[in-house]
């Protein structure tokens, strides 16, 4: 009697376990990030350029999930009211894509080129780590450091899933350091983990926050507040969630421009976004 009842009522789900979820389908998200970040170590005053970009379309996720996953940098502070914080779990951001039913598929761009005035480097493809079974494709980035700009722009030719974009903006300005936990912003710093520690920049500006980042590869937590008056305050229940260890402060200045997408149906929003990063190393215990 139980296989004529399942064969009557198939169509609601009696047989078997449920069909893997395709991002490719219609209810699928999608966007695109082109990252450059120019890192200011403020020991030595070297300052490093790199550059990154990924196009992603994912089911099954919340999109702050898959963004944490996927370690965008400055994620969240744009939708950060001044003095606010947030805290970002990438190891928790990957046990929620593994223990659901999703896909994550990191999309096919053809031919990156990212732009100053006066160079021109191409972002070459490589696929991401076999990390999770439900995500997959390639992130792009430069075969080496790129010279600073006071401008970038990137030109995307179009590949099998992403049609031409294209996106520019003037480089953001240099910002600093001033004191950090009631000190003067140097080496060694050491933060309390139950103790609120506050981060004075040089300039009062909107498009600033601080980022304390801490963690390896595919498992950095990162805490970001957007400053107030140029000072931002980590909370001690925040810090309390981080590990003890070395861990990278740093202040930061953004900009950010929209991709302008000519065609393709698989990429609904994109940007790209240009970052100088004053950073020190500090201790958390």
């Amino acid at each position: 009697m139980f296989p004529a009842l399942c064969g009557l009522i198939a169509a609601l789900g009696c047989s078997g376990a449920d069909p893997p979820i395709d991002a490719a389908g219609a209810a699928g998200s999608s966007f695109g990030r082109v990252s450059v970040q120019a890192s200011h170590n403020h020991d030595t005053d070297a300052v490093r350029v790199s550059a990154s970009a990924l196009f992603v379309r994912w089911r099954g996720l919340a999109e702050s999930t898959v963004r944490t996953l996927l370690s965008l940098p400055g994620f969240g502070v744009d939708d950060l009211r001044p003095g606010d914080c947030r805290l970002l779990d990438q190891a928790a951001a990957m046990g929620d894509a593994a223990g659901g039913r999703a896909d994550i598929q990191l999309l096919d761009a053809g031919d990156l080129t990212l732009l100053t005035p006066d160079h021109l480097w191409a972002l070459a493809p490589r696929r991401y780590p076999d990390v999770l079974p439900t995500l997959s494709g390639f992130v792009y980035g430069a075969a080496s450091d790129l010279a600073p700009g006071d401008r970038f722009a990137v030109h995307g030719r179009g590949g099998a899933e992403i049609g031409l974009f294209h996106a520019g903006t003037e480089a953001p300005r240099e910002v600093r350091m001033v004191a950090v936990a009631g000190l003067e912003a140097t080496p060694g710093i050491v933060l309390r983990r139950g103790v609120d520690a506050s981060v004075r920049l040089d300039a009062a500006a909107a498009d600033t926050y601080v980022e304390l980042q801490i963690g390896s590869t595919d498992a950095l937590m990162a805490l970001r507040c957007r400053t107030l008056g140029g000072v931002a305050t980590l909370p001690a229940a925040y810090l309390a969630e981080l590990p003890r260890g070395e861990a990278v402060l740093a202040g930061v200045r953004w900009v950010t421009a929209p991709l302008r997408i000519a065609g393709g149906a698989n990429l609904r929003q994109g940007e790209l976004w240009v970052e100088y990063r004053d950073e020190l190393a500090v201790g958390l215990r």
